[in-house]
Order: structure tokens, then C-alpha cells, then sequence
């Protein structure tokens, strides 16, 4: 799920934004009047927290850079007294908190927590609860956004038993709202909700528009999961007018790319695409990384459900590129080294102790080196006489280093190109019906889908037309497998949406008949020998008169049930010029079926499958008597059984195709 971020986790020290120009101006005039360190630094504090809330963020460093250098000549004065120097130190802490909430706008995590621990470390030496709280709740954050879940929960959990010692409602409806999201991006919704809900409450008893906001935006999401999308988008609206109210860019760019998500989840290709690049341009006004990172990924949706497959591509480029400035093993090592350096730190006194130890083995070491030089030069002469050997092995290690540098470079690319095809995975992923979306109109059904790489090209389709107790399920079996299949599935998807849902062709044979054409004009064939394509089922589902309309481009579908089975066979040719044909004209069967049958479509990933004893292909034969056999039983029980089937068959030998089979209970 993407929550990391389509999320809005509200940073403690980041509140309203109102009138933050009458605010920021006024700063300016009383930094330009007074001389007092104290009220110069404090002054700087507060304008670095300004320039954040309106997503300038260079000022918004150089301000608080500034701050905490002035904070320290302060500091290093040895005649000031102890109440002074504590404040001084606050106003310092609040500096590095500032800065850590600004890096982390910009995706620069290392040095987000970097600042957050410094911050954290000066309010526990002068007892800063509410500090202490913040920053607990901040390096929480980072943690979500670096998909550590269960160390980000335990962050926020003490940020809340802090809040409550304190009885600070905002520190607590904000961590409540945190942890909210973390369960909601594990997908417990009903942990989410429980979370959001508290943090809403409270928000709206405080009058925090803002967070209401965020509140908004992420109750909304739940709603999404659900399903809900009129819910969602009611949510989503009301979240993005306090956002453009208060000024607050990165929220705004968050609630549009969300509510673009939204729209391509209702089929609405070109309105989500305007949301998407209304939050790209948000993102990019601001330089924040993680808002640009999501916006390229929702537009290489878009453009994919556009059918710009071109710009899809040219998107998940970019996404690539933000990604690996954002989420690299620089950053998570250099993160992991802070946290590591922070908590030793706490051990200072029993590191000094074995600092002594560690010089008195220097000596003794030094005393040994001695005792050994005089043997070395003993052994002088033999050392000449292995200069040779020495010489030998300087060659090998060289070359052993080329070798590994070379294996790092190797590693390096394929780390790159594994990474793409996840992303593509998590592309074709997002296409496919939700397993809500089917439970809607099937009661009973399962999907088996078993890719043979990491990206498929099986795919499945399924549509319910409106206000007509009907819908439409395709079973599709691309040309190839793994990366070329997967772009095959992308063109075969986008063409039915345009097919069945744009032109409102609902009829199997024509759905088909159009679908050949379209893969001929996308594919170019009219002038080439080229005959990729694919073989797919297409069956329009008629609950008002029991009645299903099958069409097959080289598959076939199976109705089952009391033991007996019955084939419907599709024709013999495929989607796609294959052998030079340019045109086809597709047939179609109408069968009333009977309560209790179940229907099966599938691809011929598993017919083909090599197992058994011998080693030889499964075959039809095989699937019909395994489909009789279990006619009988519910649906839950033939998945498992056919299931079953499958993984013995294939016992331990490689899976050579992808399999895709869908079963229904009428």
C-alpha cells in the first residue's frame, strides 16, 4: 500500500500557517531592533519555523543554522547562569528540531534524524518533556517514511506517554494520528480507524485546523481501502480546502496526488492525471522529494491508464531517480550510525575505563612488536629469498580487487534493474481488480495467479456495468512472460478499459473483435510480420436471467457440477496479427447456467506445467478429471484442492510459465 506518504503526518513543531507573511514580518523588525542574544536567537527560532510552515526551506535553515551558531558563542561563555544557559539550550533544541522537520520535508532522512537526536540529547539534559515528547514523535516519522513500522510505533509510543504525564492534547492527538497510519499502511483498518478517530477528536476539541485537516485526508484513506469512494472523495475535498486556506504546500500536494489516485481508481484516466500534475508542480515549487517520488509514480499510472505508455515510462524514470536520492544504503547506514553514536553516548563512563585498558594492551603490544622486530631481522635473508612469492601475491590480490570491483558494478546494476521491475510489479499490481471489487459481484470465486518472474503476462480484467446486474470478467494470456508479457498485459488492460468502460461495448465477441484491432494498431502490424498478442476468455455475466456470454480467443472456459463437466470452447485463433491475419471476427456462446455449477477460465500456465514422475506436462485431460473430482465441494475447497494438484505436480522443478485460473460458484 502506499500510506508512507499519501499520508500526512503532522510534525509537532509544524502548526498553523495563517497569516505567516503579518507574522514573518513582524520577526524581521523585532530581529532588526534588539541586540539581546537571547531575543536574536529565540527571534531566528521562530522565523526558521515560519519559513517552513510556507515550504521555504532554505530560509528556513539558514535561519536556524544561523540560531544555533549564536547559541553556541552563548554557550561557551563560562559566566552565565544556570536558568539563562537552560533556555538558551531550548531555543537550540528547537533550532535542530526545525531542522530535522525541514530535511524531512525534503526526503533528506540521514540528515533529518541527525538533527532530531541532537535535539532530543539537549532536552534530556535540561529535562524538556514536551521537547523530549516532540522529538520522539519526529524520529517516528522518519522511521514510517523509511518503512521501519514497528521502531516508528515505539517512537510514537513514548512521544503519547509523554504527552499524557503532561496532558498535552496536541502531542497526543498527533501521535494518535501517527500510529493511526502506521496500522493502516500494515492494512489493519480496524486498528487505523480506532487511531484516527481519537486523534480527530481531540483536534477538533482544540480548534487545530490543520491537523483537522490531516485528520480529514487520512480517515479518507481508510475510506479508499474500503472501497468507499464517494466517502473518500468527500474527505479528501475537505482536507485539501483547509490546506489551500492555510498555505501549506506540501499538505496541498498530498490531497491532490490522493485524490488523482482516487480518480484512477473510478476509471477517470484524465482528471487524475491534471490532480497528479497539480501535486508534482506543489512538489517541485517546494523541492519536497517524497511528494515529487509519489507524484511520478501516479503519473506513470495515469499516463498508463491514458495509454501513453511512452510517458509512463519516462515517469517511472524520474520516480527511479528520486527514489534512489531518498532511499539509499548511504542513508539507512548513516542513520543507523547516529542512532548507534546517540545511544553509546549514554555509556561515555565505561567507554573511558576501556579506553585505559585499551592503551595498557598498546603497550604490551608495543613491547611484543619489539621482541618481534628482532626476530624479523634474523629472518632478513629469507625474506629476500621470498620477494618472488611476495611479488606473486601482490599480482593476485590486484587482480582479485579488479575482480571485486567489477562483481560491485555488476551487483550495482542488477540492484538497479531488480528494483525497476518490483516498481513495474507494484504498476501492473495496482490494474488488477481488487479482491473487493470481485467479492462485490461474486460471492463465491478464487483466483489463482502465479506469475512466473516477478512481473506477469497473465492478467485478469473485470468490470460491472452499472444498473444492469451485470458485469464482465476477462482471463488474459499475454505473448511471453516477465517483463515483455507485463508490457503486453499494460496494452491489453488500458484497451478494455477504453473498449468496455469509455465505448460501452459490452458484448464478449465484440469486446474481442475490438480488442484485435486495437493490438494491431498499437502493435503496428498492419506493416510487420510481428505476432505478439494473446489468448483470452471473455464472459458477460447476466444475474437477472442466469445466464452467462462466453467468448474465447484460443481458450476455452468449464462449467462443472455434479460430477459432470461441460467445455465451451472459444475460436481457434488469437488477439493480435498472428500468421499475418489483420482482421477476425469473433463468435459467441449464450448458457443459461445452473445453481451450484462453477465456472473455471484459465491460461495455459498450468496445463503446460512439467511434473509428476516422468517429468511430462500436466495436459487438459488431467485438469478436466481434477475439475470433476472436485464439483462437488465449495469453492474454498476446490482452490485448495486444485492448488494442491498444482504444487505436487510441480514438486521442486521450475515453474515454466505463468498461471492464472479463476474459479466461480453460481
Amino acid at each position: 500500500m502506499k500510506h508512507a506518504f499519501s499520508s500526512l503526518l503532522v510534525l509537532l513543531n509544524s502548526f498553523f500557517a495563517f497569516s505567516q507573511n503579518a507574522k514573518i514580518d513582524s520577526l524581521l523588525s523585532v530581529l532588526k531592533k534588539e541586540s539581546a542574544d537571547s531575543v536574536v536567537i529565540k527571534t531566528r527560532v521562530e522565523l526558521g519555523r515560519q519559513f517552513l510552515l510556507i515550504s521555504e526551506y532554505d530560509r528556513a535553515i539558514s535561519y536556524n543554522n544561523e540560531a544555533i551558531r549564536l547559541a553556541e558563542q552563548v554557550l561557551s561563555s563560562a559566566d552565565i547562569s544556570g536558568n539563562y544557559r537552560n533556555s538558551i539550550l531550548k531555543a537550540q533544541s528547537k533550532a535542530y528540531n526545525s531542522l530535522g522537520n525541514v530535511h524531512y520535508h525534503k526526503g533528506e532522512h540521514d540528515k533529518s534524524v541527525e538533527n532530531h537526536l541532537k535535539a532530543l540529547k539537549i532536552r534530556e539534559a535540561i529535562g524538556d518533556k514536551q521537547g523530549i515528547g516532540s522529538s520522539y514523535n519526529n524520529i517516528g516519522n522518519v522511521l514510517f517514511q523509511k518503512k521501519d513500522l514497528d521502531r516508528s510505533i515505539e517512537s510514537y509510543q513514548k512521544s503519547i506517554k509523554i504527552a499524557e504525564e503532561i496532558n498535552d492534547r496536541i502531542l497526543m492527538s498527533t501521535g494518535y494520528n501517527n500510529i493511526g497510519l502506521v496500522w493502516l499502511d500494515k492494512n489493519d483498518t480496524d486498528k487505523a480507524v480506532v487511531f484516527l478517530q481519537k486523534a480527530l477528536k481531540l483536534r477538533e476539541e482544540i480548534g487545530d485546523k490543520q491537523a483537522i485537516a490531516a485528520s480529514y485526508n487520512n480517515i479518507g484513506m481508510i475510506y479508499n481501502v474500503k472501497g468507499e469512494y464517494q466517502k473518500t472523495a468527500e474527505y479528501y475535498f475537505k482536507a485539501l480546502k483547509i490546506m489551500e486556506e492555510v498555505g501549506d504546500k506540501m499538505a496541498m500536494s498530498v490531497a491532490c496526488n490522493n485524490i488523482g489516485d482516487l480518480y484512477l481508481k473510478q476509471h477517470k484516466a484524465a482528471e487524475a492525471k491534471k490532480m497528479h500534475l497539480r501535486s508534482l508542480a506543489l512538489g517541485e515549487e517546494i523541492n519536497a522529494k517524497p511528494s515529487m517520488l509519489y507524484a511520478y509514480a501516479s503519473l506513470a499510472r495515469s499516463d498508463s491508464a491514458l495509454g501513453d505508455f511512452k510517458g509512463a515510462y519516462e515517469y517511472q524514470k524520474l520516480y527511479g531517480i528520486v527514489n534512489d536520492s531518498i532511499f539509499n544504503e548511504e542513508s539507512d547506514k548513516s542513520m543507523l550510525e547516529m542512532q548507534t553514536k546517540y545511544d553509546t553516548e549514554k555509556k561515555e563512563h565505561e567507554i573511558e575505563l576501556l579506553t585505559k585498558d585499551g592503551e595498557l594492551q598498546k603497550t604490551q603490544m608495543r613491547v611484543q612488536q619489539i621482541v618481534i622486530g628482532s626476530i624479523i631481522a634474523g629472518l632478513l635473508l629469507v625474506i629476500v629469498f621470498s620477494v618472488f612469492i611476495f611479488n606473486r601475491l601482490r599480482i593476485t590480490r590486484k587482480q582479485k580487487l579488479i575482480i571485486e570491483e567489477q562483481k560491485i558494478i555488476v551487483d550495482l546494476k542488477n540492484k538497479h534493474i531488480t528494483d525497476s521491475i518490483n516498481y513495474a510489479k507494484r504498476i501492473q499490481n495496482s490494474i488488477l481488480p481488487s479482491p473487493k471489487e470481485l467479492s462485490g459481484y461474486f460471492s463465491d470465486h478464487f483466483i489463482l495467479f502465479r506469475p512466473r518472474d516477478v512481473v506477469s503476462g497473465d492478467f485478469y480484467w473485470f468490470s460491472v456495468i452499472p444498473e444492469s446486474g451485470k458485469a464482465i470478467l476477462a482471463i488474459a494470456d499475454c505473448t511471453g512472460h516477465g517483463v515483455p508479457g507485463a508490457f503486453m498485459s499494460m496494452i491489453g488492460n488500458t484497451l478494455l478499459n477504453e473498449i468496455v468502460n469509455e465505448q460501452k461495448i459490452f458484448q464478449p465477441a465484440e469486446i474481442l473483435n475490438y480488442l484485435h484491432e486495437g493490438i494491431v494498431k498499437a502493435l503496428r502490424q498492419e506493416s510487420s510480420l510481428q505476432d505478439d498478442g494473446m489468448d483470452i476468455s471473455v464472459c458477460l455475466f447476466d444475474k437477472k436471467k442466469n445466464t452467462i456470454t462466453f467468448s474465447g480467443a484460443n481458450h476455452s472456459m468449464y462449467i462443472t457440477g455434479e460430477n459432470a463437466i461441460l467445455e465451451i470452447k472459444g475460436d481457434i485463433y488469437s488477439i493480435g496479427s498472428v500468421f499475418g491475419q489483420k482482421k477476425a471476427v469473433f463468435s459467441q456462446k449464450e448458457v443459461a447456467v445452473k445453481k451450484n455449477s462453477t465456472l473455471l477460465f484459465f491460461s495455459d500456465g498450468f496445463p503446460d506445467q512439467v511434473g509428476g514422475e516422468k517429468g511430462k506436462k500436466f495436459l487438459i485431460s488431467r485438469m478436466e478429471s481434477l475439475f470433476i473430482r472436485v464439483s462437488t465441494l465449495g469453492i474454498r475447497e476446490q482452490e485448495q484442492e486444485i492448488t494442491k494438484a498444482f504444487d505436487e505436480w510441480k514438486d521442486k522443478r521450475a515453474q515454466l510459465d505463468d498461471v492464472l485460473l479463476a474459479g466461480i460458484k453460481i
